[in-house]
């Protein structure tokens, strides 16, 4: 009797066990067809758009914490012209433009032809006082003049972000 249990009950196990290989399978082929549609480039860690937080509710969580881990989206302004590893982008709620610099200076973005468009990153964010020096080897990067860099000397405190991916629209 119980090989005969054995023999109807085993088929039907091995047809659950194909199910899920096809379904993963299947949820596989979905995700990287959603991939190609949504036409983006992921930089540094492999980040989706889910997740992704409001302006308003960034600034609450940065009121309550000195550091906040965090998915905001925004339009790129600016890219480091020497190496691509700084980004400013604008975001909604906020007048100046948000300084992007990558985890342990470990990728990079393209240099040239990434402003105005869209851009999703997570990482920390926090608010920072940057040097007058480091402000002048930013400007150096974005290729500003001679005189415009002597003319920054006041240190500046902003909201710095540190991704750790990076989500670009193509």
């Amino acid at each position: 009797m119980k090989k005969f249990i054995y023999t109807l009950i085993l088929p039907f196990g091995l047809f659950a066990c194909q199910n899920a290989q096809e379904n993963t399978s299947t949820e596989k082929q979905e995700v990287e067809e959603l991939k190609e549609a949504i036409n983006y480039t992921v930089y540094g860690d492999e980040i989706n758009a889910e997740g992704v937080v409001s302006y308003d509710e960034f600034a609450s969580l940065l009121n309550e914490k000195d550091t906040v881990e965090v998915k905001l989206s925004g339009e790129i302004d600016k890219t480091c012209k020497v190496k691509g590893c700084w980004m400013k982008v604008s975001v909604e709620g906020e007048e100046v433009p948000m300084h992007i610099t990558f985890k342990d200076y470990g990728f990079f973005v393209p240099k040239e032809g990434m402003e105005d468009k869209a851009a999703i990153f997570e990482g920390i964010a926090f608010v920072d006082t940057i040097s007058v020096e480091m402000l002048r080897h930013y400007a150096e990067d974005e290729g500003l003049s001679e005189e415009e860099i002597a003319a920054i000397t006041e240190p500046e405190v902003v909201v710095t972000f540190e991704a750790s991916g990076v989500l670009i629209e193509d």
